[in-house]
């Protein structure tokens, strides 16, 4: 409850990426995708997949400012957490 990924202490990163980035930016590919003619289908598709593409990102972002690497910081510690995510 107090640790770990679903934790209390990690409620408001979760809820950024997860409650906050991820759905504007589904509705906002899925907005766009309609108005340039694409069929819903497909909209669909895009919508979802870039949106968990994005939490994921985020999430990477997060785990590496909160824990740089000691050789190559931020940079080397977002590669090393986004390839575990992604």
């Amino acid at each position: 409850m107090l640790l770990a990924h679903g934790g209390l202490t990690t409620l408001g990163a979760n809820a950024f990426s997860m409650a906050i980035a991820g759905p504007f930016v589904a509705y906002w590919i899925y907005s766009l995708t309609i108005k340039l003619g694409g069929k819903q289908k497909i909209a669909i598709f895009l919508a979802a997949a870039i949106a968990d593409l994005l939490t994921y990102i985020i999430t990477s972002i997060q785990l590496a400012l909160t824990f740089p690497a000691p050789v190559g910081g931020f940079v080397a510690s977002f590669i090393k957490f986004a390839g575990i995510l992604l």
